[in-house]
């Protein structure tokens, strides 16, 4: 007789244990596959999102005027806080921007005229004779204030509105107006009555002759008299009359836009094709010295 043990099927635990092998190496070809599957749909998305961003920029770049500099002749720069942010928070941010100017200033050979720092942002009028010298500077002077502010204000990220915006300016009719113009513009903010009342442009030392390491006065500047005290007095007359709505309208258009800033004749000039440029005819913009 056959004992009822022997008739019996195997254990169901040993059958289940066999099973299991069994699906947990399907599983295992499958996960094996799905990663690598996701794998290279990770890449072509991560290939895809670099082209894309590629494109973005390019079109964003292509979209922008095309910023026109040329040496001796003036640039008027507009830099803003990113969303019209504070730039500065307090008095030792000044200081700190300024220091920075007249440093990177000095080593892109690039002469400022005249300034405004403003709340959330600020105004330059310079001259070079580097086309390439107002952009090395912008580019290092905001690295390293931003660098400056983001660890002294314990913040992180970028401070400023993408690029820079400049103009060209015609030095013969217009210099003086932007000068008046970039000065004016804490009075026209209503933060103060007068120019002189902001510590924080380059008014007092052109009117005043305030000492101001930033300023270097132009030409045009110096023509005003035959003597400091002579140019001081001639250049605050030049307040008592307010810029017209068309001017500011005008000055505004052209920084925006990247426009030159100047009658039709100094325009057609300064947009000739490369090598037709106003060179010789400009190289009175060149600023003489640092005394006033």
């Amino acid at each position: 007789m056959i004992d009822d043990a022997e008739r019996m099927p195997p254990a169901p635990e040993i059958r289940g244990q066999s099973t299991s092998r069994a699906e947990f190496g399907v599983r295992a070809h499958l996960a094996t596959k799905a990663r690598t599957q996701l794998s290279g749909l990770h890449k072509r998305s991560r290939f895809l999102a670099k082209v894309m961003t590629s494109l973005f920029y390019y079109a964003l770049a292509m979209s922008r005027p095309s910023r026109l500099i040329l040496p001796a002749v003036p640039l008027h720069i507009i830099q803003r806080g990113n969303n019209r942010g504070a730039c500065f928070a307090g008095t030792t941010d000044y200081l700190v921007y300024l220091t920075l100017l007249r440093k990177y200033a000095a080593e892109t050979a690039c002469h400022v005229h005249a300034y405004v720092l403003m709340t959330n942002h600020v105004h330059l009028l310079l001259s070079t004779g580097s086309r390439t010298g107002p952009s090395i500077l912008m580019r290092r002077l905001g690295q390293h204030y931003v660098q400056y502010f983001n660890r002294t204000h314990g913040r992180s990220g970028t401070l400023w509105e993408g690029r820079f915006r400049s103009c060209l300016v015609d030095s013969e009719r217009y210099l003086l107006i932007c000068q008046r113009y970039i000065e004016l513009n804490p009075v026209r903010a209503r933060m103060v009555e007068t120019p002189e009342a902001y510590a924080w442009s380059s008014y007092r030392a052109n009117a005043f002759g305030a000492d101001d390491p930033v300023v270097t006065p132009h030409l045009v500047y110096t023509g005003l008299g035959m003597h400091d005290v002579d140019r001081r007095a001639a250049y605050r007359h030049l307040f008592f009359e307010d810029l017209s709505e068309q001017l500011l309208e005008e000055i505004r258009r052209c920084g925006n836009s990247c426009r030159p800033l100047g009658p039709t004749s100094f325009v057609d000039d300064v947009t000739r094709s490369p090598g037709q440029g106003p060179g010789q005819q400009v190289a009175a913009g060149v600023p003489l010295t640092k005394n006033k």
